[in-house]
């Protein structure tokens, strides 16, 4: 009987282990939901006005969604398709045809990529193989013809780390980390770089010709150089936006174990357009800069990088403390009502314990950080700032952040936790506001703006009415002071947009795009032998137990000592959801088996 009870234990085991990879695409309650199983991520595809549209990383399903682009008439959506990457075109909600992206999305799920969408044209960066060993950056058309597919020469990239890919003006650039073998000294060195290509290269002399003849890449480094000390190089990027159009604001983390020092270096962005053009200065090309002849094209492709170095001190860092940068925002522009005609840039800065640091600049003065935002308790991976117009001309703005476990939605300050009018005016924030009786979100109220307060020299203590009861003789007035005005602790208000469910997990039942739907568990090799260890126990000890109580002649089964025990099996049948070809495991074949001893 115990060895019974260990059989249908494991069995039980097995079938809690792969219910527990779960990814579910579903609606509920007319909003688009996403649960995530244990061991997945979220990856962000793409970002339009107030939509994002997402992927899972190491998905049940097999097709992790990696590229997406907007037709005249429908979209693009491209995955890895369980290790054959494909493109699905969909127009009117109906999949229309599919082509290959091999090359363009990775072969398999654990490899990164980035993509970037320019006219007809479809820039990416990503393994080629599925040894990850080759990354490419590669173009072609839009609409999956490889006429006039080009690539970065080989080999061009020394096991990068994709953080960011982007157009300025008629090229694209890419930034990425890489650990170079030239530069590994004490253990593995990461450098921060970046690339550039022409988006209209028509690709080299032969026969080079399917090859970038724009191809450049320079060091970028941002460090605190000081004579007497020690140079302290901040040599790992994680985030890069454009703030203005002519500066780039990066997030740089310090490679030193033990050292949690983070900062924010900004550069000029024709500085560096002139850095990446000087290894084709001396080649007459009209338009882009390149490689106009093979022999310029060998010297370009035999050492790709540049002489001079992209270089900038930090505006801000931080050496105290355990968080560290991961993620960047930038709002530009922000009207201010402090001061008339001024107008300052918002920086946000997500961290690796689930923070969002608010920062200040302005012509006038240096950085200032007016708040730390608690969000989540994960490493904050995207960040995006959601404005929703609101009537007369004002808007509400939001913190849209992104995890490895789902995203979420917060305000961009700290308003609501300041409780009188000298706490509120003296956050420091510009985006808040006295008004009346309580600190306000200043693009809520534009409309009053000659009620909101904001120097700590205008706040004053008065009395308020709160509750009024009218009788036909008396009129009774109760008054409280504003400081004693309880709000919300800003934590309180973050709102779950998506995020991992384990509690409940449900097989993979939808799926984007046409495929099968293929659940398969990869065990632990140290579960494995567990499992395995545990069946060989169990038959031995039902081994010893069967041979033991053997009699010299089989008496008749007796009906009170038969057992009927019945596990069941899962076969795969057919349902269909969302347009699209699923299979799901729902009917059952039962095995019975018969003991006939006491």
């Amino acid at each position: 009987m115990i060895s019974q009870f260990i059989l249908l234990f494991l069995a039980y085991l097995l079938i809690q282990l792969e219910a527990s990879q779960v990814y579910d695409l579903k609606n509920e309650s007319a909003s688009l939901r996403l649960q995530v199983g244990p061991g997945e991520a979220l990856v962000k595809l793409y970002e339009y006005r107030q939509h994002w549209l997402f992927g899972g990383r190491r998905a049940v399903c097999q097709n992790d969604l990696r590229i997406f682009y907007p037709l005249a008439q429908g979209f693009v959506v491209c995955g890895t398709n369980a290790r054959r990457p494909a493109c699905f075109v969909f127009s009117d909600g109906l999949l229309r045809r599919s082509f290959s992206a091999l090359g363009q999305a990775p072969t398999l799920n654990k490899y990164p990529s980035k993509f970037y969408a320019s006219a007809r044209q479809l820039f990416t960066f990503t393994a080629s193989d599925f040894s990850g060993q080759e990354f490419l950056l590669l173009r072609r058309n839009q609409n999956g013809s490889t006429a006039g597919e080009i690539r970065s020469p080989r080999p061009s990239f020394d096991r990068p780390e994709i953080v960011e890919m982007h157009e300025n003006k008629e090229e694209i650039w890419l930034w990425f980390n890489e650990n170079p073998a030239d530069s590994e000294q004490c253990g593995k060195k990461s450098e921060s770089r970046v690339a550039r290509v022409c988006k209209n290269d028509p690709g080299a002399a032969k026969p080079y010709d399917m090859e970038f003849s724009s191809f450049s890449k320079a060091k970028v480094e941002c460090a605190i150089r000081e004579d007497s000390k020690d140079t302290l190089y901040f040599n790992q990027l994680q985030s890069v936006r454009r703030t203005g159009s002519t500066r780039l604001v990066g997030a740089f983390q310090s490679q030193l174990a033990g050292l949690g020092a983070s900062a924010l270096c900004e550069f000029d962005v024709g500085s560096i357009q002139k850095t990446l053009h000087s290894k084709f200065k001396n080649y007459r090309s009209s338009g882009c800069p390149r490689a106009t002849s093979t022999d310029a094209q060998l010297a370009a492709k035999s050492n790709p990088m540049v002489d001079n170095m992209i270089t900038a001190k930090p505006f801000f860092h931080i050496f105290n403390g355990k968080d560290r940068f991961t993620a960047l925002a930038i709002e530009d522009e922000v009207r201010s009502i402090t001061i008339p005609n001024q107008k300052i840039t918002v920086i946000y800065v997500g961290t690796d314990r689930g923070n969002v640091l608010k920062l200040v600049k302005s012509s006038a003065g240096p950085v200032v950080h007016v708040a730390t935002l608690r969000v989540t308790n994960s490493t904050i991976r995207e960040l995006t700032v959601l404005k929703v117009p609101l009537p007369n001309l004002n808007s509400k703005w939001e913190l849209l952040v992104g995890t490895d476990t789902g995203f979420h939605k917060a305000p961009v300050g700290a308003c609501a936790q300041a409780e009188t009018c000298q706490a509120c005016t003296r956050l420091g924030d510009p985006q808040c506001a006295w008004k009346l009786d309580r600190c306000v979100p200043v693009m809520e109220h534009l409309n009053a703006r000659q009620h909101l307060w904001t120097d700590p020299g205008q706040c004053v203590d008065v009395e308020i009415p709160t509750t009024i009861s009218t009788t036909p003789s008396t009129t009774t007035t109760t008054t409280r002071k504003m400081t004693n005005i309880v709000t919300k602790d800003y934590y309180e208000q973050r709102q779950f947009l998506f995020e991992r469910r384990d509690d409940k997990p449900v097989p993979c039942t939808a799926e984007v795009v046409q495929k099968e739907v293929r659940s398969r568990v990869d065990f632990v090799p140290i579960v494995s032998a567990l499992l395995i260890g545990c069946l060989l126990g169990a038959a031995a000890l039902y081994a010893v137990m069967w041979v033991g109580r053997w009699p010299k002649e089989k008496p008749p089964p007796s009906p009170v000592c038969q057992t009927r025990i019945e596990a069941y099996t899962s076969v795969p049948s057919n349902s269909q959801s969302m347009h699209s070809t699923v299979t799901t495991r729902s009917t059952s074949t039962p095995h019975i088996s018969k003991l006939t001893y006491c």
